[in-house]
């Protein structure tokens, strides 16, 4: 992957990244990749760190997987997999629905 090919991404692109990622550092992993794409779309979301988009964990990962599980204080993980979710549905209805509109059409 270089700047050159992704300037040649021509599909919507949207990317949600934590703040607090410390696996995939947002300054040098989201942004210059999102500054890369025509177009792109990049929202960092305060606080969140790399795995809180992962599933909650149950008792059992909680003790043997702790630094997966392990949200800062603020952060309602549920909370979080919602908000994203529903940046999700519309992202996709916003940049597809002309897409979707042109197949209705050709049936």
């Amino acid at each position: 992957m270089t700047r050159a090919s992704l300037a040649e991404v021509k599909v919507p692109v949207r990317m949600i990244v934590g703040s607090k990622d410390d696996q995939a550092v947002p300054d040098v992993n989201a942004r210059p990749i999102a500054s890369a794409i025509p177009n792109a779309e990049l929202e960092i979301i305060p606080n969140v760190m790399h795995y809180t988009f992962l599933a909650r964990c149950n008792l059992l990962g909680k003790v043997i997987a702790r630094s997966l599980c392990t949200d800062p204080d603020e952060i309602d993980r549920e909370e979080v997999h919602r908000r994203v979710s529903a940046d999700a549905l519309n992202f996709f209805n916003r940049t597809l629905r002309g897409e979707l509109d042109c197949n209705e059409a050709l049936k």
